[in-house]
């Protein structure tokens, strides 16, 4: 079986990640997965890291660090 990898150009969802496909990431179809017959599943070539959560109130923290809830 040969893997295909490719450029996105549509957003999507990535069945191997909780985070989405976005235009310009590059994407490989997952053959395996899902029920014979079904359409194929796109998924990241590596997909990106989760965001921090905040240990005190578990919402994403912000790009600088700080949280609302001011705990960080």
């Amino acid at each position: 079986m040969s893997v295909i990898v490719t450029e996105a150009t549509h957003p999507g969802p990535c069945f191997a990640c909780d985070l989405g496909i976005r235009p310009g990431q590059m994407i490989r179809l997952n053959e395996e997965v899902g029920a014979a017959g079904a359409d194929p599943e796109w998924e990241h070539v590596t997909c990106p890291a989760a965001p921090t959560v905040c240990g005190e109130c578990f919402t994403e923290v912000a790009r600088n660090g700080a949280c609302m809830c001011g705990a960080v």
